[in-house]
Parts: structure tokens; C-alpha cells; sequence
């Protein structure tokens, strides 16, 4: 019984890891060679702001 739950705790882990470096990947790095535009401060609505 013990065996399976550290097998179970060790492909979850894995499986976290591995879907976590696959979302994190496109931001880290810089979402496959495009570039993210810079967004004006003045279009950006004031309750975004929160003023």
C-alpha cells in the first residue's frame, strides 16, 4: 500500500512538472520569437489603473 502512494506521489509530481514547464515555456521563451508589443498608459481604462 505504501509503494503505491509514493508512486502515485512521484508521477504526480512528475506530471506537474512536466505540464507546468510546458505552459511556462512560450513566456520564458519569448513565445516562440515574437515579440510582445508595449501597450500605451493612455488606452489602458481607468479602473485597470485603480483610480
Amino acid at each position: 500500500m505504501w509503494l503505491n502512494f509514493i508512486f502515485l506521489i512521484t508521477a504526480s509530481l512528475c506530471l506537474g512538472f512536466i505540464l507546468g514547464w510546458i505552459v511556462a515555456r512560450p513566456r520564458r521563451w519569448g513565445a516562440f520569437g515574437t515579440e510582445v508589443p508595449e501597450e500605451d498608459p493612455a488606452s489602458i481604462d481607468t479602473f485597470a489603473r485603480g483610480a
